[in-house]
């Protein structure tokens, strides 16, 4: 309980009887990664809440900053993660396979580029409005298999994707008008068996930008 310093990294991953990480409440250090992982019994990650920014590793680690919350079967939510407030440009974030994740607050504090963004495989996420605050993303964005989200609207601020996008399997969702402020996919845009019906939020995209790569539709309604 009295732990304030993590040099690097926090790896908490196969521990099947785990239910909390509170013991970590006392850290306010800068990390490098976050890999939180197939923890079966995992109720709260509330202990992570004095985290303040990931970056870059010191010099001579080419590491680039990650944040992941996968296969975490009882996890409620993420808000354990607000305390973070700064992350480099080529942060990874992956929030994956757990069950009974419903939003995601907890990123609300993030602001700004990242590297790249995965949400997947949540069938009780209803909304993203826990990504508002990023604007850029240098590398992917991928929403895959969340059946009970209903929109993108946390991407509102989106002008920029550096690499591919992927929306697959994402049963509700019946428009892209939260994408009306995205100028450029420096990659492909890949839109497969969804429910959508309106494609008019893409209309910026491709009287501005455009799509470097393919588009590619299949299986949607419209």
């Amino acid at each position: 309980d009295n732990l304030n310093f993590i040099f690097k990294s926090v790896s908490i991953d196969g521990n099947l009887a785990l239910e909390n990480i509170d013991a970590l409440r006392g850290v306010t250090s800068p990390l490098n990664s976050i890999s939180i992982t197939e923890n079966n019994k995992l109720l709260s990650i509330d202990g992570l809440i004095g985290i303040p920014e990931l970056i870059r590793p010191p010099t001579g680690n080419s590491n680039l900053p990650y944040l992941g919350i996968i296969e975490n079967e009882m996890l409620q939510n993420i808000n354990g993660l607000r305390g973070i407030e700064q992350v480099e440009s080529h942060t990874r974030i992956t929030i994956k396979e757990s069950n009974n994740i419903t939003h995601l607050n907890g990123l609300e504090n993030i602001r700004g580029t990242i590297g790249s963004l995965e949400i997947g495989f949540l069938p009780r996420l209803t909304n993203i409005q826990g990504v508002i605050g990023i604007d850029r993303l240098d590398g992917e964005l991928a929403i895959l298999n969340c059946d009970a989200l209903a929109n993108f609207n946390g991407l509102s601020n989106v002008s920029y994707i550096g690499s591919d996008i992927r929306f697959f399997f994402n049963d509700a969702v019946q428009n892209l008008d939260a994408l009306s402020n995205l100028n450029e996919v420096d990659g492909s845009f890949q839109i497969i068996n969804n429910s959508l019906s309106d494609f008019c939020g893409l209309q910026n995209l491709f009287e501005n930008g455009g799509v470097r790569s393919q588009f590619i539709t299949e299986g949607n309604k419209f």
